[in-house]
């Protein structure tokens, strides 16, 4: 983000110093056509009080002496307005020159500024360029990290269907081993039933009596069923 801002920095700067550039070459052809405009007009103003000096003066018609008279202060006149015109031409000369001088400054001003400008331009240009291959690397990484996202939420999902089956089994044998405890509980209290009545045959047969109680076979046959059944288990 702060190349992308400083490329953009770069690009305002540079495009600023561009117009401002044109402006200035712009000023200064206004201002070299207008002082061609001068000099050829000052340049034409002599040529022409030639002509109006060397025009033939009409004739009076009141003799040589009193008609040419007139003729020679007009002359006169116009010699000074072209010595006045020369002179003016000479000081706009040197204005032009000292105005050629100032252009000339200016140009090489200018120029140094384009040459600036085109510079800090290629710099411009050479952190765009590597914007551009930082914005093509990150398109790259994030890419790679969408498809590595991709293939994590594909992995949790796998994890989370094997965990559901595994509560559901863990269920399951939770309510095995419930059942296995009820079993378990109901088979020791037989156990302790027919233990009971075990120890109470013993006790009769001890006391001297041979004859077995009527319930005593079936006991036994139960007592070895429960002791049968227990080893299954």
């Amino acid at each position: 983000m702060a190349a992308q801002g400083s490329v953009l920095d770069c690009s305002t700067h540079c495009h600023s110093k561009y117009k401002r550039a044109c402006r200035v070459y712009g000023l200064i052809a206004g201002l070299v056509v207008g002082l061609m405009a001068v000099v050829l007009l000052a340049a034409s103003l002599p040529s022409s009080l030639c002509l109006l000096t060397t025009k033939p003066e009409p004739e009076t018609g009141l003799g040589t002496g009193t008609g040419r008279v007139p003729g020679l202060e007009r002359l006169a006149r116009l010699r000074e307005e072209q010595e006045q015109l020369q002179m003016q031409v000479a000081a706009l000369e040197q204005a032009l020159a000292a105005t050629n001088r100032t252009l000339t400054t200016v140009v090489d001003v200018t120029n140094r500024s384009i040459s600036e400008m085109h510079k800090q331009w290629d710099d411009c240009r050479s952190q765009l360029d590597t914007v551009k291959g930082f914005v093509v690397e990150l398109e790259q990484q994030i890419s790679q990290l969408q498809q590595h996202r991709e293939k994590q939420e594909a992995v949790v999902k796998q994890l989370q269907e094997n965990n559901r089956a595994l509560q559901e089994e863990v269920a399951q044998q939770k309510e095995q081993l419930e059942e296995v405890e009820r079993l378990r509980s109901s088979f020791q209290e037989q156990i302790q039933e027919l233990s009971a009545r075990i120890w109470n045959i013993r006790r009769h047969i001890s006391s001297g009596s041979t004859e077995m109680p009527s319930g005593a076979a079936m006991i036994l046959t139960l007592l070895i069923g429960v002791i049968a059944a227990k080893w299954l288990c």
